[in-house]
């Protein structure tokens, strides 16, 4: 005999440790991009007051953008993944688990990429106006000043 009770099933310790460390690599991966975004905000931030150059300031709009894209996913994807290695170990409850805890940040994490895309691409932008083009200001007559 090896010691385990009459009809209890001892599984592999590889799938426990393949769900502890996918939670801790995701949970770790949230941080750290997290921290990343935030640095590109207060570089932003810094160079707002000095910073003429629009080709830095492009870049690191673009970075925030690709962070922002990351973060969505790994939140969506860490979860997921788990779920899987869980349900493939046999841990059918703690595949269920993160199925459920999966299920709202899809939601969020689709909401989060649409939203970021959306951002990130502008559209185009309306032609400057033609030379000698005036606005009427409010309450005036709808003459330009001076005509």
């Amino acid at each position: 005999m090896d010691g385990t009770p009459t009809g209890v099933r001892q599984r592999p310790g590889w799938p426990v440790a393949a769900v502890l460390l996918l939670t801790l690599a995701w949970l770790a991966a949230l941080v750290l991009i997290a921290y990343l975004y935030i640095g590109v905000g207060l570089e932003s931030w810094a160079a707002s007051y000095n910073d003429a150059d629009e080709a830095a300031a492009a870049d690191r709009v673009q970075r925030s953008y690709t962070l922002a894209m990351y973060f969505c996913l790994t939140l969506f994807v860490g979860p997921v993944l788990t779920a899987v290695v869980a349900a493939v170990g046999g841990l059918r409850r703690t595949a269920i688990g993160y199925g459920v805890v999966a299920v709202p940040l899809a939601g969020l994490a689709l909401a989060g990429c649409a939203l970021t895309v959306r951002d990130a691409d502008p559209g185009p932008q309306a032609p400057p106006p033609p030379p000698g083009h005036c606005v009427p200001l409010s309450g005036s007559d709808n003459r330009c000043p001076g005509g």
